[in-house]
């Protein structure tokens, strides 16, 4: 798949992007939906996808990204097949995972990491949050970035889920409609 959209010029996870943030501006539109409260939220691939879209598109107001953060440096050398679903070459070269808080902040955005997830390790995670909260205080934007870790592996159980709509209404407590 990479191969073929690399021929013609495309780069996949570009193409994801733009077609989620398609989907954010047509939903931003509708006359039912309060722009102002329009977020996002994924698991693991869906995170990675979430945390671009935040930062790339203005019609996301907030989100959350469960079990998707970690350095560079522990990644696969060369991509797999996964990584280059992913991969926006001019990112990856010149910028590491929690660098995109720099376009991230200041929008209210959730971190999830399980502490046993095997695909992110704590350690690491931690290392990335941490990188992550220096960006958003730099932006003035403290306390808009949570980062947290729960007991577990690499999943979206019912907790985790709680957590991610506690997170939501937290924000949106006493919005119209809510």
């Amino acid at each position: 798949m990479y191969d073929s959209l690399s021929r013609r010029g495309i780069v996949w996870a570009e193409q994801t992007l733009n077609e989620d943030a398609a989907a954010a501006r047509l939903l931003s539109a509708l006359p039912c939906v309060d722009s102002s409260r329009v977020g996002c939220f994924g698991w693991s691939m869906g995170a990675h996808r979430a945390w671009l879209l935040g930062a790339f598109c203005p019609q996301i107001k907030a989100g959350a990204a469960l079990c998707w953060m970690t350095l560079k440096r522990t990644q696969a050398n060369p991509p797999t097949a996964s990584d280059y679903s992913m991969m926006i070459p001019a990112l990856r070269e010149r910028y590491d995972f929690p660098d995109i808080a720099k376009w991230l902040a200041p929008k209210p955005f959730l971190f999830l990491n399980g502490t046993a997830d095997r695909l992110f390790a704590e350690a690491e995670v931690r290392q990335a949050f941490a990188r992550m909260q220096q960006i958003y205080a730099s932006k003035g934007a403290r306390g808009q970035l949570r980062t947290e870790f729960f007991d577990g592996t690499h999943h979206c159980g019912v907790r985790v889920q709680d957590t991610v709509q506690s997170y939501f209404d937290s924000l949106w407590e006493g919005s119209p409609g809510f």
